[in-house]
C-alpha cells in the first residue's frame, strides 16, 4: 500500500513511538497533496486533511506499507479517521495514495497545521502520551 502521511506522523520520533522497529523499514519520500490542506481539528492537538481549492498539503509518502503497519497506524489515528484516497505529487509524478481522512463526525477547524508549529508546541506532550500508552 502507498500511504500519504501529513500530520504528526511526519515526525520520525512519533513514527518510531507508534511503529517501533517497523518505522525504520518504511521507505519515505517527500510528497504533497494538491487540493488538500492540513488543519487542526476543533479543540484538538492534531490535524485533519480537508479539501481546499488551490492548497498543497505537505507530507511524506510511504511505499509498500503492509497490513500490520496500517493496523498500528489506524490504532494511533483512532475512530475519528478513516482510510481514503488522495492524489499526491512525489518526485514530479502524480500518484494515488491512501491517507487517514476525517470521518464526517470529526470537526476540522480552520487553524492551519504545520509540522514546525506542532513540534514547537505539541510534540513533547504527544511523545509523553505515546510513552505512557506504550505506543498505540
Amino acid at each position: 500500500m502507498r500511504l500519504f502521511l501529513y500530520g504528526t506522523l511526519i515526525d520520525g520520533d512519533v513514527r518510531a513511538g507508534v511503529l517501533g522497529p517497523a518505522a525504520a523499514a518504511l521507505a519515505l519520500r517527500p510528497a504533497r497533496a494538491p487540493g488538500w490542506r492540513a488543519v487542526y481539528g476543533t479543540g484538538r492537538r492534531y490535524p485533519f486533511l480537508v479539501r481546499s481549492r488551490g492548497a498543497l498539503a505537505p507530507g511524506m509518502l510511504a511505499e509498500g506499507v503492509g497490513p500490520e503497519v496500517v493496523g498500528r497506524l489506524a490504532a494511533y489515528e483512532g475512530p475519528q479517521y478513516r482510510l481514503g484516497s488522495v492524489d499526491v505529487v512525489a518526485d514530479g509524478a502524480i500518484l494515488r495514495a491512501s491517507a487517514f481522512l476525517p470521518r464526517r463526525a470529526a470537526l476540522p477547524g480552520r487553524r492551519r497545521f504545520t509540522i514546525e508549529r506542532w513540534r514547537a508546541r505539541e510534540k513533547e506532550a504527544c511523545l509523553a502520551a505515546l510513552a505512557a500508552e506504550g505506543g498505540r
